[in-house]
C-alpha cells in the first residue's frame, strides 16, 4: 500500500518519493524490507535513536513527529528513505494500522470493557454467552487471545500494541468471528492503541487505586478511561462508582445504567450468583464466582447481553455453565487442610473485595489467611493500602512478594509491612511465595479459607528483567496433593 493510501485522512507531510509499504513496525529490530518504520517515543527512550538500524533493516520509509523532524532530517537521505511527518507519531499509528488493514471490511460488532477491575470476568461472561448463542467469538484480554475459547496466544499485553492489535483483528475477520471482545486497558486509551476503532459497546466498571507509577494521580487515571467513550456507540456505566455516573451523565448517546439501587439494570448479589432486573422483570443468573463485586460483574455483562441475545433462558445456562476463568476466584480443596482461592487482585479495592467475599465462607472457627504481594516499580502507594486491607480483613497475613522486577523485594515487603503493622500483628514475611503458600496451607485446618491473590494464573515471576517459568496453580494444586498423601 503505498504512503498516500496508509495515510489518508491523517494530515501528514512527506518528504521523498512516494513508497510502497508492505509492513509496519516500530520495533527496529522487527524491521524488513519495505517496512515503514514508526519513531514512536517511550517513557525510556525514543524511535528516533534506532532510525539507522530500521534503514539498514530494510525500511523504505520512517515516520516522525514535527518537534523531532529537524533533528533528524540530517542523517536520513531522502533520496533513499521518504520521511512522513506528523504532529505526533503515536496518537496515528492506529489510525495507519486501520488505513492499512482496510478496517472499513470489518464486519464484526466490538465489545469493549475498560476500568481497574472486573474487565476479565466480563469479558468471559459476555463471550461465554455469546458462544452459547451460536455466534463466534473473538476475545482480547489479559488471559490471552481467544476464538470460541480456543486459545491462540497466551501471555502478552491486556491490550495490545496497534501494529499488533490489527493484526490480530485481521485474523478474526479472516475466520468470520461474529462479535470481538476486548479488554481496554488505560495505558491503552492514553498511549492510544486502540485509534481508528469504533465500539458498538463499552462498558465501565469502576476507577480504583492502580497504576499510579504511570499516571501520577487518580485524575489522569481517570481521564485515559473516560477516553475510551469517545469511540462507544452504546455505554453501560457502573453508576455506583463515582467516575461511572460522572461518564453516564456526560455521555450523549444510548447509555444504560447499572447500580445496586435506582438504574436500568438493578442488581442483587445472592449466594450463587445474582439477581438483575430490568423493565420490571428480573433474572436469576447463577455462576461460580462469589461476591458482590461479581454480581456488579454479571449485572453490566447481562446489560449488553439482553441487547443481542433475546432468549433468557440461553443467557442463564450460559451463566450457570460458565466456565472457569483463570485467576478468578480459582477455588482447590484439601482432605484435611483449609480450601485455597487463587485470584488475581492486585490493587487495594480488589484484594478488599476477594478477602471480604471469602470471610463469608470461613467455618464459624476457621481463620482467613492473606497470602499477598505487591510487583517491584510499580505504584508504591498502594502498597501500604493493601498492607492495611490484609491486615483488617484477615486473621493472619503473609507478605510475599508479586514480581520484584528491577526492585529490591525487601524494600516493597517492608512498605506492605508498614500499612499491616497500623492494625495488627498477625502477620510473617516469606520468600519465595511457593514457600510461603506452603506455609498457609500446612498451617491451615479444616474450615480455614487461604487467599492467594495478586499473580492468578500469570505464568511467569520476573526478575532482573527475566521471566522465570511460573504458575501458582501448579504450585498450589501441587502442595495440596503432596500433603494430602502425607496425611493419608
Amino acid at each position: 500500500m503505498n504512503i498516500s493510501r496508509l495515510f489518508k485522512n491523517i494530515k501528514y507531510s512527506l518528504y521523498g518519493e512516494e513508497k510502497d509499504i508492505v509492513k509496519l513496525e516500530h520495533n527496529s529490530k522487527e524491521v524488513t524490507n519495505g517496512s515503514l518504520f514508526f519513531c514512536v517515543e517511550g517513557r525510556k527512550t525514543t524511535g528516533n535513536k534506532y532510525i539507522n538500524e530500521a534503514i539498514e533493516r530494510g525500511a523504505v520509509a520512517v515516520c516522525i513527529s514535527e518537534k523531532d523532524f529537524y533533528e533528524c532530517i540530517n542523517i536520513i537521505d531522502t533520496t533513499q528513505v521518504s520521511v512522513v511527518v506528523v504532529e505526533n507519531v503515536r496518537n496515528i499509528v492506529g489510525l495507519v494500522c486501520n488505513n492499512f488493514c482496510n478496517a472499513s471490511r470489518f464486519d464484526f460488532k466490538m465489545i469493549g470493557v475498560t476500568g481497574t477491575n472486573g474487565k476479565t470476568t466480563i469479558s468471559f461472561m459476555i463471550s461465554n454467552a455469546l458462544q452459547k448463542a451460536g455466534y463466534s467469538v473473538g476475545l482480547i484480554g489479559t488471559s490471552g487471545i481467544f476464538i470460541n475459547g480456543d486459545m491462540v496466544r497466551g501471555e502478552g499485553l491486556t491490550t495490545p500494541d496497534p501494529i499488533d492489535l490489527y493484526d490480530v483483528l485481521s485474523f478474526f475477520y479472516s475466520v468470520d468471528v461474529d462479535f470481538v471482545v476486548m479488554e481496554v486497558s488505560a495505558h491503552a486509551l492514553a498511549l492510544k492503541k486502540t485509534a481508528g476503532l469504533v465500539f458498538d459497546y463499552g462498558i465501565f466498571t469502576n476507577l480504583t487505586e492502580d497504576h499510579l507509577d504511570f499516571f501520577i494521580n487518580m485524575e489522569n487515571y481517570g481521564n485515559a478511561k473516560s477516553e475510551f467513550f469517545n469511540q462507544v456507540k452504546t455505554g453501560v456505566f457502573n453508576i455506583d462508582d463515582k467516575l461511572g455516573m460522572e461518564l453516564f451523565k456526560k455521555f450523549s448517546f444510548n447509555k444504560i445504567s447499572v447500580s445496586k439501587n435506582d438504574a436500568d439494570y438493578v442488581y442483587k448479589g445472592i449466594t450463587k450468583g445474582c439477581i438483575v432486573k430490568c423493565d420490571n422483570k428480573s433474572i436469576k443468573l447463577n455462576y461460580y464466582l462469589k461476591g458482590e463485586y461479581n454480581a456488579c460483574n454479571c449485572a453490566e455483562a447481562y446489560a449488553v447481553l439482553n441487547q443481542i441475545i433475546k432468549d433468557n433462558s440461553i443467557i442463564k445456562k450460559a451463566f450457570k455453565n460458565l466456565e472457569i476463568i483463570d485467576g478468578r476466584y480459582n477455588q482447590f480443596e484439601s482432605k484435611y487442610h483449609g480450601k485455597i482461592i487463587l485470584d488475581f487482585a492486585h490493587t487495594p479495592d480488589g484484594l478488599e473485595k476477594v478477602l471480604e467475599s471469602a470471610k463469608k465462607s470461613v467455618a464459624k472457627n476457621g481463620r482467613l489467611i492473606s497470602v499477598f504481594g505487591c510487583g517491584g516499580n510499580r505504584d508504591k502507594d498502594k502498597r501500604q493500602i493493601m498492607g492495611r486491607v490484609s491486615g483488617s480483613i484477615a486473621d493472619y497475613t503473609i507478605i510475599s512478594i508479586d514480581n520484584p522486577r528491577f526492585e529490591e523485594p525487601s524494600i516493597v515487603m517492608g512498605d506492605i509491612e508498614k500499612g499491616i503493622k497500623e492494625v495488627t500483628d498477625q502477620y510473617n514475611i516469606i520468600m519465595p511465595r511457593e514457600n510461603a503458600i506452603r506455609h498457609a496451607f500446612v498451617n491451615s485446618k479444616k474450615g480455614d479459607i487461604v487467599v492467594v491473590s495478586g499473580k492468578g494464573m500469570e505464568p511467569y515471576y520476573e526478575v532482573n528483567g527475566y521471566k522465570h517459568l511460573y504458575r501458582e496453580d501448579i504450585i498450589i494444586k501441587t502442595i495440596i496433593k503432596r500433603y494430602d498423601k502425607k496425611e493419608n
